[in-house]
């Protein structure tokens, strides 16, 4: 009788809580593994000695330790992103009637919270300079921009169009909002 009672309780608990339990849901394995690798990363000499009874050498401490700093990091961006999709992108969706946020605005996102990441790893980890990255790809980024000027052009107007929709398709006929 006591196991039927809890199912109910929990039930009527994840009924009051709602989206959040769910959020919480979808969060609870990033952060796990988040925690799992970040204290690998900080006790796994200790770890091997106590579980193994070997000593590592410090040829093979220099290769594991960035090694599982650089997975801290890469753990870090996944777990950022994941919570911009769930908070942002999720969110976002109910307020536009039903509509998604298209697939490209969220990978370009995800794509420079991964990079910034990349950056950061470079300059922490491996503690090199990274201003000449900055140049370098300002610099390219210049000379690409001029070079693909209309095309950057024609893929931005798509955007915009795909996000705001002024045109509606019924059957055969295009309508738009603006009278001309």
């Amino acid at each position: 009788m006591s196991k039927l009672f809890r199912i109910c309780y929990l039930s009527n608990i994840h009924r009051k809580l709602g989206k959040e339990t769910t959020l919480l849901r979808q969060l609870i394995f990033p952060i796990v593994l988040l925690i799992a690798i970040s204290y690998l990363s900080f006790s796994y000499v200790n770890l091997i000695n106590y579980i193994f009874g070997l000593q590592l050498s410090e040829h093979l401490q220099s290769i594991l330790t960035p090694l599982f700093q650089v997975s801290v990091w890469i753990m870090g961006a996944w777990f950022i992103n994941r919570c911009v999709c769930l908070f942002v992108w999720e969110r976002l969706s109910p307020q536009n009637a039903g509509e998604t946020v298209p697939k490209l605005l969220k990978d370009i996102v995800a794509l420079i919270i991964f990079f910034i990441t990349l950056l950061i790893i470079i300059s922490v980890v491996f503690d090199k300079s990274i201003t000449g990255i900055w140049a370098t790809s300002g610099a390219i980024g210049i000379v690409l921009g001029f070079a693909l000027q209309n095309i950057i052009l024609d893929t931005f107007t798509g955007i915009a169009i795909n996000l705001d929709k002024p045109y509606r398709t019924r059957g055969g006929w295009i309508q738009s909002q603006f009278i001309y």
